[in-house]
């Protein structure tokens, strides 16, 4: 298993309280930024030695709600849809990044866009709806 390395400026520990997310992990986003980052390991691959599209789209489901909470006194988000393309792979050893935009939040829900991306490599594309969980 290799090490996490620094992080880069801005970047911190998210603290996932879901154990899905903390054994996939760790995930760490951007202070303020709609930026996430995971490092994979041999243990995020498939047989081909490339990081597995499953652990893609649940690092894509972590961003998605990671940005839909950002700004909010939200206290979660539960994903009600996403939509992921995948445009690329990688193997492990290297930062991926999450990066999202908002399109629109309402009452209870928010539509959020993003990209998950790694040297420059758009990886995955995705659009998905989150349901905002509030205090």
């Amino acid at each position: 298993m290799t090490e996490t390395p620094s992080l880069p400026t801005g970047f911190i520990n998210a603290e996932q309280a879901d154990p899905a997310e903390q054994l996939n992990g760790p995930y760490f986003k951007h202070e303020t930024e709609c930026q996430t980052l995971f490092w994979p390991r041999e243990e995020h691959t498939n047989m081909m030695g490339m990081v597995h599209g499953g652990v893609l789209m649940t690092f894509a489901d972590f961003t998605l709600c990671s940005s839909a909470t950002r700004g909010t006194d939200d206290t979660g988000c539960v994903t009600v849809n996403l939509n992921c393309n995948f445009t690329g792979n990688t193997s492990p050893g290297g930062w991926i990044e999450g990066s999202a935009e908002i399109t629109r939040r309402t009452r209870n829900m928010v539509f959020v866009t993003g990209q998950l991306t790694s040297n420059d490599e758009v990886l995955l594309s995705f659009n998905g709806i989150g349901k905002r969980i509030r205090k």
